[in-house]
């Protein structure tokens, strides 16, 4: 308890003699029979001073977040079981999972990424300067040589985690840009970010296919498939990340936020998705292997404008309704907060199963695929539950393998010392 000054004589209870008593007001004294009155020491009577919180790295005034927003480990979750459904589901059958396929196509993938921009602004909260660049650093190194190794598994699938490493780096200026440039970025690369793959490919004669850079046989190969023409081109898939980057600065945790957010998002995928139907009705489908008239479709991953904001917009529609369901009814849904706290994990994992089961043909002439998909995805969600039951006791932290090893080593160090 904090005392202004006692005004009495060391150890008395009573004012000195000849001076008139301080024109403070004191409570009256309440003094047990046969104890002596509990005066306070100087250890209890100093005042201690307060650690400032540690501001966002890019000196803007931002909103605190709660201590975690279990909404986002649910939108994370949505969409590493999307990238699961899309990499073993059924894309030719007929009915109900086909449709669950193609709504998962391209848009788990774009969510992935705009919850990544996401996060980074959350990080630059706890972080700045050196601690922030080495932290970047290393999980950019480490995503990179993740995805160059799970790259080389014959798992028949498109490994995003490289470009994820060079997003983790160019995070390192952007973090830096005000809101509004940010949002002017992200829909700059969304609408020029096409057309520059369109004019590569023309100059060059080639059309649009989706192979890995982890794969491409030399350097050069590898930097045009990473930067334009591989399966998460840069000059496109940066602008969701972007995006979030953006979005992480606002007040997540109000629900007025989470509502403009379904609504924006839901306005937003229509939009794109009436406007791409009037254009093939008005001057029809695509004939050249890369022309200009790629420019009405919504095919998933064909890096065209009309698909990259479209789908952007349902992420950040996804990202509202699972924020307002983690806070309406967040008991029910902790299976899918586990999974989201073990993203990284399963998706890796993920990889190397596909890599382990027969190939596609023999899954579809038995009518495997549809199983296979369910196993993976409520296999992937029953093996995050356990995971975090297990790890329940280990404190505060990352979860998951993967999730833990992306803490560099001398902060591991340090909370092992302490």
């Amino acid at each position: 308890m904090r005392h202004a000054g006692l005004g009495t004589a060391a150890g008395s209870g009573s004012p000195l003699p000849g001076r008139p008593s301080p024109a403070v007001a004191h409570p009256p004294a309440t003094r047990a029979r046969g104890r002596s009155p509990a005066l306070p020491t100087p250890r209890t009577a100093e005042v201690r001073p307060q650690t400032p919180p540690v501001e966002p790295a890019v000196g803007i005034d931002v909103p605190r977040q709660p201590a975690r927003l279990v909404g986002i480990d649910v939108a994370r979750a949505v969409a590493v079981v999307g990238m699961l459904l899309v990499n073993s589901g059924p894309k030719d059958l007929e009915g109900a999972a086909t449709t669950a396929w193609t709504l998962a196509h391209g848009r788990a993938s774009l969510l992935f990424v705009l919850l990544a921009g996401v996060g980074m602004t959350f990080l630059t909260r706890r972080r700045r300067g050196r601690d922030l660049v080495g932290v970047l650093l290393w999980r950019a190194a480490l995503l990179l040589a993740l995805g160059v190794l799970l790259g080389m598994l014959d798992h028949r699938a498109q490994v995003i985690l490289p470009t994820y490493a060079v997003l983790f780096l160019l995070a390192l200026g952007l973090v830096h840009v005000r809101s509004r440039w940010l949002a002017l970025l992200s829909a700059s690369l969304a609408l020029l970010g096409p057309l520059a793959v369109l004019l590569v490919l023309q100059a060059t004669g080639r059309e649009y296919v989706r192979d890995d850079a982890g794969a491409a046989p030399d350097l050069l190969d590898t930097l045009d498939r990473l930067v334009l023409t591989g399966p998460y081109p840069l000059v496109t898939w940066t602008a969701p990340f972007v995006l979030g980057l953006a979005l992480g600065r606002l007040d997540l945790g109000a629900t007025r936020v989470q509502r403009a957010l379904v609504l924006a998002g839901t306005g937003g995928a229509l939009a794109s998705i009436g406007l791409s139907v009037l254009l093939v009705a008005e001057l029809g489908l695509p004939t050249s292997p890369a022309g200009f008239d790629h420019l009405v479709l919504m095919t998933a991953h064909s890096q065209m404008p009309l698909w990259l904001v479209g789908g952007t917009a349902a992420a950040v529609a996804v990202l509202g309704l699972c924020l307002l369901a983690a806070g309406a009814r967040a008991s029910w849904l902790w299976p899918l907060v586990a999974t989201g706290r073990l993203a990284l994990t399963l998706y890796a994992t993920h990889l190397v199963v596909l890599h382990l089961v027969p190939e596609r043909p023999h899954l579809h002439t038995f009518g495997l695929e549809v199983p296979l998909a369910v196993m993976m995805t409520s296999g992937a969600v029953l093996l995050a539950v356990l995971w975090t039951g297990l790890r329940r006791d280990a404190g505060p932290g990352p979860v998951g393998p993967l999730e833990r090893l992306m803490r560099p080593p001398w902060e591991q160090r340090q909370t092992v010392s302490t």
